[in-house]
């Protein structure tokens, strides 16, 4: 079958059922118009009541001008790919991005593969279900191929799923087309929406997908029982379908079957469409589902969903599970806490916090609580007492502030060597550059264990070379690379000697590029500092200020480096001239 036939027909047919959208002015450029409706495709916020009128407005507009200029008009159509494909490459959310790939199904041609083929790897559902659709209807080998390579990648209900795209771009619809098609069914009168759905079980599945579709685009809650039945199908296809389509018409009394679907079906393409839900009544599914829920990792997805619906009277109930001294799924409960918590929570996020082994976990929920403290760690040292003192105090430092240093400051003081430990390793956690010389003199102190002075050193390499906006100190570049250096000095090893030449990468000066060669000979620092010439070459405005010095630093690398450090001193010679 022609699949361009079937583009344009279907096209043709949406064209004929799309309103008008009276406000939209057709003779903007394509840039400028994502540009207006961009902003406002954004999921709705539970918090304040929503905002899904204003979304749905905004991808509406973008839709109807898209559809307007595709119609007759193939250089705006190509403008109108060009700004949604760097669109996707920007920093939009996920609804928004998925509403962009939506729209491209009906104009997307194979200039457009390689910018939407990345998305049928993306993590989240919604982007490799919109990616899916719009390679299916893109013409030529390119597009299959990319479908392929994602279906022989996949496994179980995700391979069906991309060998469904496939298989569906065989599919001829232009009988339909011809007739009152299913592709108007978002568009047509009640009634005519009515009697075609009364014979919903006799369609295809592709056809019972599509028909879901615009039940979602409709929010027909008088099909939820139509929707709710759909779940049973063996096609991934329509499960997926009915899924959007709940998300749009679903209460409380559709939990349930959701959240089996959630368990067996897709957990986080489900778990999104719940995190959508609008509803009191939904809210309080919710929440009781996470009180009984034992299984762990059920829990963890409830209480994700949770967070994201902003149910800011469960943070207590959430905070409660995660102090338990059997909670599997702490750090989970405490991210999905974060969102909904304030500084009164604080203590209940540190006694949490002190039930987590040493490691990664606790390691991360440090930095929530160190978020939530925002530089206060008052709250915290409030919770402090010999059982737990050793655990929190290096928690201080990641904090930060006045009252954290005061703390620190007088464990340095103590005399007592376990203290005086604490204290070196809370200071190493600080956040930016004002504990920079109490760091370097313990780097310094000869009284100090080896191990204690490598941390401390390691940590004001760290926090001299932090950027600009990072640093909470006035240091100017000249400054960060004579602490650098200073570093590099009292270096007894080569790793630390190593992590002093890498963060000279970042110091944007040309000295930096010189001080970088003088290293390049030890085979012990070669690789890092060649690397710290290839990172200061990378800026352009650095190059042009010192055309000569930079020819002769990539020539080196040129002789010495790796086959990648030689491909990137290639490209930045080729780009000086």
């Amino acid at each position: 079958m022609n699949l361009n036939w079937k583009k344009y027909a279907l096209l043709a047919a949406a064209l004929v059922a799309t309103p008008a959208f009276a406000s939209t002015s057709f003779a903007q450029e394509a840039a400028a118009k994502l540009a207006e409706f961009a902003p406002k495709m954004t999921a709705q916020n539970m918090a304040d009541g929503g905002q899904v009128g204003e979304m749905e407005k905004a991808q509406q507009g973008w839709m109807n001008y898209v559809l307007e200029t595709a119609s007759d008009k193939p250089e705006t159509r190509a403008e109108a790919n060009k700004a949604a494909l760097e669109a996707l490459a920007g920093d939009y959310p996920v609804v928004t991005k998925a509403w962009l790939l939506h729209v491209l199904q009906w104009t997307a041609d194979e200039t457009c593969v390689d910018a939407i083929a990345p998305f049928l790897a993306n993590e989240d559902a919604r982007l490799v279900d919109a990616a899916s659709r719009a390679l299916a209807e893109i013409p030529g080998d390119a597009a299959l191929k990319a479908l392929e390579k994602a279906r022989d990648a996949a496994e179980g209900d995700k391979k069906a799923a991309f060998e469904h795209f496939i298989k569906s771009r065989s599919v001829d619809c232009s009988p339909a087309v011809e007739t009152e098609t299913i592709q108007s069914l978002p568009y047509v009168s009640d009634a005519k929406f009515a009697e075609f759905m009364s014979g919903f079980d006799k369609l295809s599945d592709d056809d019972k997908a599509r028909a879901l579709g615009a039940l979602r685009v409709r929010k027909a809650k008088d099909f939820v029982d139509v929707a709710v039945k759909a779940l049973k199908s063996e096609s991934v296809e329509v499960k997926r379908a009915a899924i959007l389509a709940l998300e749009k018409i679903a209460t409380g009394k559709e939990f349930d079957v959701l959240y089996e679907q959630m368990k067996t079906f897709d957990r986080g393409f489900v778990a999104d469409a719940m995190k959508r839900i609008p509803g009191a009544d939904f809210d309080a599914a919710v929440a009781a589902a996470l009180k009984k829920e034992t299984n762990g990792d059920n829990a963890a997805t409830l209480a994700d969903v949770v967070s994201a619906r902003y149910l800011v009277s469960e943070v207590s109930s959430l905070l409660d599970s995660a102090k338990k001294g059997d909670c599997p799924i702490r750090l989970q409960l405490l991210t999905a806490a974060e969102r909904l918590a304030t500084k009164e929570h604080i203590g209940d996020f540190v006694d949490a916090f002190v039930a987590i082994p040493a490691g990664g976990d606790r390691d991360r929920a440090e930095q929530i609580i160190a978020r939530l403290c925002e530089g206060d760690a008052t709250p915290v040292i409030a919770k402090m007492n010999n059982a737990n003192g050793a655990t929190i105090f290096p928690l201080l430092g990641r904090i930060g502030g006045d009252a954290a240093f005061a703390q620190i400051e007088r464990g340095l003081k103590s005399g007592n060597a376990a203290m005086i430990a604490l204290s070196v390793r809370s200071l190493c956690n600080w956040p930016n550059a004002k504990v920079a010389s109490q760091l370097l003199d313990a780097a310094k102190n000869g009284a100090y264990p080896e191990n204690m002075r490598i941390q401390a050193l390691r940590a004001y390499i760290r926090v001299v070379s932090l950027p600009d906006d990072q640093d909470a100190v006035d240091m100017s570049g000249a400054d960060k690379l004579a602490a650098l250096k200073d570093a590099f000095k009292l270096a007894t090893r080569d790793d630390e000697r190593n992590l002093a030449l890498e963060r000279v990468g970042s110091v944007r000066e040309l000295d930096s590029v010189k001080f970088a060669l003088e290293h390049v000979d030890n085979k012990a620092l070669q690789n890092k500092a060649l690397n710290a010439v290839l990172d200061l070459a990378h800026q352009d405005f650095l190059r042009k200020k010192d055309k000569d010095l930079f020819t002769k630093a990539l020539d080196v690398v040129l002789e010495k480096g790796d086959q990648g450090q030689k491909d990137r001193a290639g490209r930045y010679k080729a780009a000086m001239k």
